[in-house]
């Protein structure tokens, strides 16, 4: 997972340390769940970036992935208080903020958003609870 520069690194990883740990709990602390649901987002958002955008479009980061956290946890514990950037929030609250910040970076001067990728990390991370229960049984 490259990342287009530093910023785009630290939001990355500040949105992770910020929910990790809570998606690592409600899935009962299985290492391989949590991991399929990151990458089963990630793959998901790049397909959406893929679909949405040219040929020519280039996109890093791993943000499809952890979009799809965020929105595994909007579906399971969407109340849920979290401190995000220093504010409380719910967990549906947070990611409505994010998606937000990424259209409004995307439409400046920083380089890398992809919303399109944020947008479907976020729809297969809601979606994964369905796929587990009915389809992969883990």
């Amino acid at each position: 997972f490259s990342h287009h520069e530093l910023f785009h690194l630290i939001m990355n990883i500040t949105m992770l340390q910020t929910i990790g740990h809570e998606v690592f709990f409600y899935l009962a602390y299985s290492r391989s769940k949590f991991w399929y649901l990151y990458f089963f987002s990630s793959i998901i958002g790049s397909i959406g970036s893929l679909l949405h955008h040219s040929s020519l479009y280039q996109s890093l980061g791993a943000s499809g992935a952890l979009y799809g956290l965020y929105g595994y946890l909007a579906m399971i514990a969407s109340d849920k208080q979290i401190i995000y950037f220093g504010f409380p929030l719910t967990i549906l609250q947070a990611l409505m903020i994010s998606l937000l910040f990424g259209a409004i970076m995307s439409q400046g001067t920083i380089q890398g958003a992809d919303n399109a990728m944020h947008v479907s990390g976020a729809l297969a991370g809601a979606a994964f609870p369905y796929i587990c229960s009915h389809f992969l049984k883990i």
